[in-house]
């Protein structure tokens, strides 16, 4: 009988020691998966460091970009109004054409 009682407590013993490294297994488990993924910063963080770093390529870009000189400016901009004047006095007269052309027809 003793030695049922020894083997009893012997099964006892290795599945208390199974399911104790059965826990430390999973508690290492747990830490090993929450130390690989690092904590995600709040969503202002992390709008704020994104607005941050596209203001900073922004900026970069346009230390790149050759800008025109004064004249060449104000060369650009009569030419503009020039074509913006021709198409206004284009448009006003097949207006007014189209007008007399109505007032005779009625």
């Amino acid at each position: 009988m003793s030695d049922k009682k020894e083997i009893k407590a012997a099964e006892v013993d290795r599945r208390a020691a199974e399911s104790a490294s059965q826990g430390a297994q999973r508690a290492a488990a747990k830490q090993k998966k929450a130390a690989k993924k690092p904590k995600k910063p709040n969503i202002f963080v992390r709008m704020g460091r994104f607005i941050g770093r596209k203001c900073k390529e922004m900026f970069s870009e346009l230390k790149k970009v050759t800008w025109p000189s004064f004249p060449t400016v104000i060369r650009q901009t009569g030419v503009v109004l020039a074509v913006v004047l021709f198409f206004l006095v284009l448009v006003f007269a097949f207006d007014s054409l189209l007008s007399l052309a109505y007032t005779l027809l009625k």
